[in-house]
């Protein structure tokens, strides 16, 4: 029988990046439980001594994650707005409850975007349960038989196929691995592999189920073709999401040059702390006794107390003394080192203070973020549209154009500053720039929000209030209402002086 479980080299070569990636965003614990995979053991592994120095070596190395703050920072810059969510008539079900898992569709693509983020990879399927019975709209709307969309992580899409069917490179097979409860007895639950095999067999999409059990592989079902509109499937309706491009080839990662950056970063700290330990921890040096003098003085036990309460009895000639190794900062300035090639990187550091931006760098990084986040999310995106456009063909309804899932994309990151607020306006004085140019920017970084036309017929508007109220000072700024000149206060503010014409 042929192996469903065969996973491609390239993905065995990738997730050896994957689990680095994973470990770093983990945290400390993940990365002490590795021990050795990324801190090297120090001495033989056959002395007890030594296995025993290894394991304090490690104890107090410490791991500052600038990675996870870095994916938390990106992806909250993505979430900072909650996604536009439409999904119109009987498709509103899924809002809530995407997976059947009742985890919404904001939880999920929160997830699929660290994913994209991080390892560069993963995918969606949309899916809908075959029934031997029409599915009636009540059924649909009480979640009796209801549409899915499931996450996969990049790990668990071991397998593809793309050919050229009809002159268009289609996916012809998908392998996605799961997970399935194979012995519950009541308390203990053991689980097995399962493999949802997809291809496109003659044109048509069909779906196969193997398992594994005590025996091997076995197909659990007969294959299924699923349907659309009553009509056969020419297309998986499986979604690859990547970094740089929604197909199958397989995306770098985009955070591995900073997750290799956070182990060698913790690599210097364990070296750092354990300096620390060493120079903390002074050595008695005594010279000029032999071992009648301590015999004679201190008896068989060979001890010599220290401390003020026990003051050292010495012969002639004698001395006691501490000895302490000079401090050493290397292993500190390494660490340093490499803090600044993070912030490089474009790492929100767990003490950002500790490492200070050139504005030059700072530019950098905020366009190495915006590149890599516009475009994942960009990629999630279309992801999520043809999975919706799928869902609604499987219930019979045909996609409507209000239909719509779209992850923020006005990213904080993407604002200007305020000497680029200035230089903008520069040149739309200057002539560089139009009206609806300059307004087109000012809505893109979230500072206007109406349209050309109506933001020019209230400046023109100010403008003239602010005209009359100049002409005759009894006027309040509407231009329209006179001052009460009871109130306390009679006289009313002086406006702020307008171009007519030119946006606030």
């Amino acid at each position: 029988m042929a192996d469903v479980s065969y996973v491609l080299p390239e993905l065995v070569t990738a997730m050896k990046d994957y689990k680095i990636v994973r470990d770093v965003i983990a945290g400390q614990s993940a990365i002490t439980r590795a021990r050795t995979d990324y801190l090297p053991f120090v001495g033989s592994p056959q002395k007890r001594v030594d296995v025993e120095k290894y394991s304090s070596y490690l104890l107090r190395a410490v791991f500052t994650n600038f990675t996870s703050r870095t994916l938390q920072g990106l992806i909250g810059q993505a979430f900072a707005k909650s996604p536009e969510v439409v999904l119109p008539g009987a498709l509103s079900i899924i809002e809530d409850n995407i997976d059947g898992g009742a985890v919404s569709i904001q939880q999920q693509s929160k997830k699929v975007l660290s994913d994209v983020v991080s390892i560069g990879r993963a995918g969606i399927l949309a899916d809908y349960p075959m029934t031997s019975s029409p599915v009636s709209k009540l059924d649909t709307l009480t979640g009796k038989v209801r549409p899915v969309i499931l996450f996969y992580p990049a790990e668990d899409i071991i397998n593809w196929r793309v050919e050229v069917v009809n002159g268009i490179r289609t996916k012809t097979l998908v392998v996605l691995r799961e997970k399935y409860v194979f012995e519950d007895d009541g308390f203990k639950k053991v689980e097995k592999n399962m493999f949802r095999v997809l291809r496109l067999v003659d044109g048509k999409y069909s779906v196969e189920v193997y398992k594994e059990t005590n025996t091997g592989l076995e197909k659990t079902e007969s294959t299924v073709f699923p349907k659309q509109n009553g009509k056969n499937m020419d297309n998986i309706p499986f979604e690859f999401i990547g970094s740089q491009d929604n197909d199958p080839v397989i995306d770098p990662s985009p955070l591995l040059d900073l997750a290799n950056l956070n182990i060698a970063h913790y690599r210097n700290s364990a070296d750092f702390e354990e300096l620390v330990f060493i120079l903390s921890q002074p050595t008695p040096v005594i010279t000029g006794v032999d071992e009648a003098w301590v015999e004679e003085v201190y008896g068989g036990s060979g001890e010599i107390l220290l401390g003020s309460s026990s003051p050292i009895l010495l012969p002639k000639d004698a001395s006691a003394s501490y000895l302490q190794v000079t401090e050493s900062q290397l292993s500190f300035e390494a660490m340093q080192h490499k803090e600044r090639q993070a912030v490089a990187l474009g790492a929100r550091l767990v003490q950002q203070a500790s490492v200070q931006r050139t504005a030059k760098e700072a530019g950098m990084e905020d366009a190495s973020e915006a590149s890599l986040l516009l475009s994942a999310v960009t990629n999630v995106n279309v992801a999520y549209a043809r999975a919706l456009k799928n869902v609604s063909l499987f219930m019979g309804v045909t996609p409507s154009e209000d239909l719509k899932f779209k992850i923020n994309t006005d990213l904080e990151i993407l604002r200007l500053d305020n000497a680029g607020r200035a230089q903008l306006l520069a040149e739309w004085q200057r002539g560089i720039l139009t009206f609806s140019e300059y307004r087109a920017v000012l809505r893109r970084v979230g500072v206007a929000t109406l349209a050309d036309e109506e933001a020019r017929g209230e400046l023109e508007a100010d403008a003239l209030s602010a005209a009359l109220v100049s002409v005759d000072p009894g006027l309040q700024n509407d231009g329209v209402t006179r001052a009460d000149n009871n109130s306390p206060n009679p006289q009313p503010e002086a406006p702020i002086s307008k171009n007519t014409g030119k946006a606030r």
